[in-house]
């Protein structure tokens, strides 16, 4: 089979991945929805006016979301939990866009979010060697969802003849249900829960490279650069590993920024290509490879359609989805300075990167970007004497 067989095949494969989620979610949804409307039809009388049963509906959909933030929360501090009794040792947990991270000793609020997960919690395992446990950890959120919605449904049936509380403890233990199916079935498109830990139980390599991942994050909430840290962390190059696994691949994205990081644009420019034309990768490396590859390209002055080739309606897609992310803008800025020759343009996305880099937790990240904008800038300066 053919480079490019393969390639359909895995996008085939992503495709059909992405819709189960989409169902899980739909019919999850309408159970609880179901739950919440029974609650409803007993509290409010059968003729009630439709203006209660608008109520209703709103009070559903705000109970809902309420009960989705929990159990999102408990899913995070499950992995924190088993992480804990695993011996990890604890760096960050994030809600939404809401970051709570050891930084010096104390623990210090930021803000940052990724597109498409609701939460994030990062530990350090207790080894290197690639000998650290690995499935209490990434199941730990699964777990706690399950243990937690079996409590409630008990709860319910002893509080069956109240209405409003037995209704609101079934939709709990419906969502929590959900969270743990839709983080536990193995799902490389998602990079999910399951995925991880099915693949850290299977792959010595994996295992090494999710060790070095989570402590190269150590070290940058220690305010530690890429390229002060140790080069054989990030050699992750073409050849030397198979770098169609998610975990594995995201270290080739570690290895983009160390070389980011060092002014190694030609490696970043090669790798980048390498993994753009050659891997079906997750939304989140998508994203990484897609932002480098037009910086380094931009960066060492090739041709500006090979840039025109990168910015497809997905592609353009994915990064306004990711404009949340500092580095978005960091991306955006250059191509305004090189691809463009517009500085007020550019001017624009800086100040959008300044402001989010206020709360953004990878001070690090933040130098290396501001590095790379005045790079460009001079570039640009120099194009335009």
């Amino acid at each position: 089979m053919n480079k490019d067989n393969k390639l359909k095949n895995k996008s085939k494969k992503k495709s059909s991945e992405k819709i189960l989620p989409t169902i899980l979610y739909m019919g999850f949804c309408g159970l609880a929805g179901a739950f919440g409307g029974m609650a409803m039809a007993k509290v409010f009388p059968k003729d009630a006016p439709n203006w209660q049963e608008i109520l209703g509906i709103l009070l559903v959909m705000i109970a809902f979301v309420v009960i989705l933030v929990i159990q999102i929360f408990i899913h995070e501090v499950g992995h924190m939990v088993c992480g804990l009794m695993s011996g990890y040792e604890f760096i960050s947990i994030r809600f939404f866009n809401f970051v709570i991270m050891k930084e010096n000793g104390k623990l210090v609020r930021k803000k940052h979010s990724i597109a498409g997960t609701g939460g994030q919690c990062i530990m350090i395992p207790p080894r290197t060697d690639g000998t650290s446990p690995t499935q209490l950890f990434n199941w730990g959120g699964c777990i706690v969802n399950v243990i937690v919605s079996v409590i409630a449904i008990t709860f319910a049936i002893l509080f069956w003849d109240k209405a409003l509380l037995s209704m609101f403890l079934l939709m709990f233990s419906t969502i929590g249900i959900y969270l743990a199916i839709i983080n536990g079935i193995p799902l490389k498109s998602l990079s999910n829960d399951g995925y991880n830990a099915v693949t850290l139980k299977d792959r010595p390599d994996a295992r090494i490279a999710f060790e070095r991942s989570q402590m190269i994050l150590k070290e940058m909430v220690r305010g530690i650069r890429l390229k002060d840290m140790p080069a054989e962390y990030f050699d992750y190059e073409i050849g030397k590993y198979d770098l169609d696994d998610n975990i594995i691949t995201s270290m080739a994205g570690m290895t983009i920024n160390y070389h980011i990081d060092c002014g190694n644009y030609e490696k970043v420019y090669e790798l980048t290509k390498y993994l753009y034309d050659n891997m079906e990768l997750a939304d989140i490396q998508k994203f990484i490879v897609i932002a480098e590859l037009v910086t380094s390209i931009l960066i060492t002055g090739r041709e500006k359609s090979d840039v025109d080739k990168l910015f497809t309606k997905e592609n353009k897609k994915l990064m306004k989805i990711h404009q949340a992310q500092p580095s978005t803008h960091r991306v955006w800025y250059v191509y305004e300075l090189l691809y463009n020759g517009d500085k007020e343009k550019a001017e624009k996305h800086r100040k959008d990167f300044e402001k989010l880099a206020k709360n953004y937790p990878y001070k690090t990240d933040l130098e290396n970007d501001i590095e790379l904008m005045e790079c460009a800038l001079k570039m640009y300066e120099v194009s335009v004497a």
